[in-house]
Order: structure tokens, then sequence, then C-alpha cells
């Protein structure tokens, strides 16, 4: 089977899937496995207090507003975290945000877009191209729709359209959910 039709093959399969989900915006299911995140990150993850949605607000409040692109948890340094990247002002502000007391961890850093790779800054075009949820939306959605939590969420580039990308953790199994209107 060529490339083209295994990728049309794909994408039909996607429109279906998130047809039948019955949203303004589509959802489709990519995959299901355990590979998607470590069992030392899913054990940090199912204690820790602080959901992606809260650390999303004081990630914003910290940064003064913005449009969040980016939430992870990641329980690699000495306590867990939520890793953030926010867009404003023509810049990235990433900070990380406890994950137990949902405080920030240091003061985080600005990067101005100019200094972002290739990949990042066609990405953050899709901010003004995905005016239908902000990433929080997509998170609480997902939230809701799956009766999971989500382990990290982020602005990604599919096939040339800008989607949020998500990981949902429900039953120590993660997920990966995508979020958008573009699979015309």
């Amino acid at each position: 089977m060529k490339k083209t039709t295994r990728v049309t093959l794909f994408f039909a399969l996607l429109l279906t899937t998130a047809a039948s989900l019955g949203t303004s915006a589509a959802w489709a299911k990519l995959e299901q496995t355990t590979n998607l995140v470590s069992s030392d990150q899913l054990k940090a993850f199912a204690q820790s207090k602080i959901t992606a949605r809260q650390a999303i607000a004081a990630a914003q409040a910290h940064a003064d507003g913005g449009s969040v692109v980016e939430v992870k948890f990641d329980a690699s340094g000495a306590s867990p975290v939520y890793k953030t990247r926010i867009y404003r002002d023509r810049a990235i502000w990433e900070g990380e945000i406890d994950a137990q007391s949902g405080h920030l961890v240091g003061a985080g850093k600005t990067i101005p877009e100019a200094a972002l790779d290739e990949e990042d800054r066609s990405e953050l075009a899709g901010v003004v191209r995905v005016p239908t949820a902000s990433l929080t939306r997509a998170v609480e959605v997902a939230e809701n729709r799956t009766a999971g939590r989500v382990i990290s969420a982020e602005l990604d580039e599919i096939n040339g359209k800008t989607v949020y990308e998500l990981i949902v953790v429900k039953d120590g199994s993660p997920r990966r959910l995508v979020y958008g209107n573009h699979y015309d």
C-alpha cells in the first residue's frame, strides 16, 4: 500500500472517530499504549495533588496571562513539577509549578520568539489559527470525556494543521488524544 493511501486511510479513520464523538471540535484517539509515559512518571503522577488545570492557572497568574501552549508533568527531579510554557508579548515564558503545592518553582525564564527554533515558531503561529478553544479548555474537555487526568498537553502541528495534543491517564493507562477543528 502506498504511503499516500495509508495516510489518507488514517485520516479518514480519524475523521470518522472524531465525528462520532459529537462535538463542534474534532477529537480522535491516536493511541493507547504504556510507552507514552514511564512507569515512574505514572506512579509520581498518581500521587500528585495538583492537576494540569491548576498548574496552568498558577503559571498564567505568574506570567500575567497569555496563551498556554504546553503543560507537562515531570518527575525526573527532586520533586515532581508541571513544566509550563506560555506565549505572551512575542515571547515564551517557561516555568515550573510544584505538583504537590501548586507554587512556582524558581522564577522561570522568558525566550523571545525570534530565539525559538522553526518548529516552535510554526506551532506558535497556531495560537492564532486555533481560535476554537484554549489549551485549558482542551484539558478540561479531555478530562471530562475520558474521566481521566491530563499528564501533558501541548500545541502541536500534525500534517500541517495546528492541534492540541494531550496525554490522559485513566486507570494507570496513558492515552494520546488530539483536539482541534483542523482535520479537513
